[in-house]
């Protein structure tokens, strides 16, 4: 009894245990005068507009349009390095439900539509981004809200070891980059995919991996396999002992 007392606990916390380690998130945001840029007037064939994003003004950031602010929710060896989102975004036909407008994303025209982050050696961490869709709901917008894996072809050769585990992880188990916006007043995706020029916000947002130990669903299930065969165990055994006494 005591034995399998001590291998259930045991098992218990090696599964607690492969669960336990979270996915890196590197949260980031436009840098000074880098925005999120919405234009009307460029609607290929089966869109109805299209963003892309825009590089600082400041020095230093003149070829960059976001910075890293903070590594798993805590400042880390990657915060304040700059980064880059290249490429043009095409917005496909609107579906509207209450508040609520939503569209896929295409890439645009061009070979390059890159994620990428920088660090103090000037080695860069990179893949190729796909936005799968963009939302509005009131002031705020969101792109790939729903946290797809969106972010592969991931590159880097330097020595931050933020961006190393972020690397390795997505190159493992595939990258998601998720982004938020905001404007006032509110403007929906009607709005900025209708009438003429472009209308341009600040943007933040965050890129993590896909975890790859098992999720806390699998692990409870998996404890209750674990329980349910322990009982199923002290039962048969209490029955064989009641047969032979």
């Amino acid at each position: 009894m005591r034995k399998f007392v001590f291998a259930l606990s045991t098992l218990a916390g090696l599964l607690l245990c492969s669960g336990a380690q979270a996915a890196i998130t590197l949260d980031f945001s436009s840098v000074t005068c880098a925005g999120i840029t919405f234009n009307a007037n460029d609607p290929v064939a089966g869109s109805t507009g299209s963003f892309a994003f825009n590089h600082g003004t400041n020095s230093g950031q003149t070829n960059s349009s976001f910075s890293v602010t903070l590594t798993n929710g805590a400042v880390g060896p990657a915060a304040g390095l700059l980064g880059d989102i290249t490429g043009t975004y095409n917005i496909g036909s609107i579906n509207t439900s209450g508040s609520v407008q939503q569209a896929s994303v295409t890439n645009g025209a061009g070979a390059s539509h890159q994620f990428s982050i920088t660090d103090a050696s000037s080695a860069t961490f990179a893949g190729n981004v796909n936005w799968i869709d963009i939302s509005t709901f009131g002031a705020i917008g969101g792109i790939n809200a729903n946290g797809t894996i969106n972010l592969s072809g991931v590159s880097y050769s330097g020595t931050n070891s933020d961006l190393v585990q972020l690397y390795q992880d997505a190159l493992a188990n595939g990258g998601i980059v998720t982004l938020s916006f905001q404007f006032a007043p509110a403007k929906s995706l009607t709005q900025l995919t209708s009438g003429t020029g472009t209308t341009k916000t600040s943007f933040s947002g965050s890129v993590s991996t896909a975890a790859a130990p098992a999720p806390p669903s699998i692990v409870l299930a998996s404890l209750g396999i674990v329980a349910v065969a322990g009982v199923s165990l002290l039962r048969r055994r209490r029955q064989l002992l009641l047969t032979a006494a």
